[in-house]
């Protein structure tokens, strides 16, 4: 019998599509109203709904659900009368199918963030594109740039008291025609640099909503199938971001061409290689988080007959809190070291036990070593 089966044959099935059904109905709608009024709560609906829209497929037939995602397309063109609003709301779907079959077919979260990303960033793209056409009554490599400079200066404009102050302090010794020459050419390489780094933001932006639709859908599949059926809950441990040692050897070797390749009259290389690293980073440094969690874990559960995961989550929020106000951007870089640790030392340890196994046979007496649990 399939997971779906055993779902299916569960009592309270009924109760629990129709609420699901309600939450995917109220948060796809929502999505585009709040979308098309400019609010950013529209991101949170868009999450919340793929979450919920996940969950369903393992109770409800496919072509119930077809009927539901017109009925929230529906009620979004009501509620936000805007096509690209309606076409934004509808990013729930390949998320919460992605996810679905994810679990069906035992595929790991890494995998999911990545491909739900990829079809998050293919709609983005599109409805981009779509309204940059429908302004200007076509497509064009220059609109894309002239609209991406537009955005960029606007956002260096309400900036440029910060930047200034944090770069060009104001000097007695030099004339106020050198300061504003200063002032001015610190602002076009801003935004110089800042054009180069939209590829990174928009593949951020993407994996940010992957990743959040993926913890949203862990915790609503939990309660209402994980501990109600005969389905296996989303353990933890298992619900990592896991990212392979290549990818740490990638992010490390870019950190270091960076380094050799910097020259300030020709930005480009290190735009590129800052862009890869900057994609790579905050899934090492959740990896960070995750390893520092386990040794906190383990080292306050070592000698407890009930072992607890909250005191020691609220030990780790403290221990990051307190080291990012007093590090800043350093205490983000800390836990991407932490994560590079693990992932390079895990595959390392993987591939140590495999060919040990093969070479010695298995070892009985081998303990298992809970410090690489990543």
């Amino acid at each position: 019998m399939t997971l779906r089966q055993k779902i299916k044959q569960h009592k309270t099935r009924l109760y629990i599509a129709i609420t699901l059904s309600a939450a995917v109905l109220v948060f796809g709608s929502q999505a585009a109203a709040l979308f098309k009024a400019s609010n950013d709560l529209s991101i949170l609906c868009v999450i919340l709904a793929s979450a919920a829209f996940g969950t369903l497929l393992f109770i409800v037939k496919y072509i119930h659900a077809g009927i539901l995602c017109f009925a929230v397309l529906i009620a979004a063109a009501v509620f936000s009368r805007d096509i690209v609003a309606v076409v934004w709301s509808l990013v729930y779907i390949p998320s919460g199918w992605i996810m679905c079959r994810g679990v069906l077919n035992k595929t790991m979260r890494t995998a999911l963030t990545v491909h739900i990303a990829v079809f998050a960033g293919i709609i983005y793209a599109i409805l981009i594109a779509g309204s940059l056409a429908a302004e200007n009554g076509g497509i064009s490599p220059e609109i894309v740039y002239n609209a991406v400079d537009e955005e960029i200066s606007a956002v260096v404009e309400n900036f440029q008291d910060i930047l200034l102050n944090m770069y060009i302090p104001d000097d007695i010794n030099i004339s106020e025609e050198e300061q504003e020459r200063n002032r001015e050419l610190l602002k076009q390489d801003y935004m110089m640099n800042l054009k180069m780094m939209v590829p990174m933001f928009f593949v951020l932006y993407t994996l940010a909503v992957a990743y959040f639709s993926t913890a949203a859908f862990r915790v609503v599949y939990n309660i209402s199938i994980g501990s109600k059926t005969a389905a296996r809950p989303l353990k933890r441990i298992e619900w990592r971001i896991k990212l392979s040692a290549v990818s740490a050897v990638i992010i490390i070797l870019s950190a270091v061409l960076n380094l050799l390749l910097y020259n300030r009259d020709n930005p480009l290389p290190s735009i590129i290689l800052s862009n890869l690293q900057y994609i790579l980073a905050p899934g090492f440094c959740i990896m960070g988080v995750y390893f520092l969690f386990d040794k906190i874990y383990n080292a306050y559960n070592k000698n407890k007959f009930m072992k607890t995961g909250i005191a020691p989550a609220i030990i780790l929020i403290s221990i990051c809190i307190i080291g990012i106000l007093i590090l800043n951007f350093a205490g983000f870089a800390v836990l991407v070291i932490f994560g590079l640790y693990a992932a390079l030392i895990g595959d390392i340890k993987t591939f140590y036990d495999k060919t040990k196994k093969m070479v010695f046979g298995d070892d009985e007496d081998d303990e298992d070593d809970d410090d690489f649990d990543i």
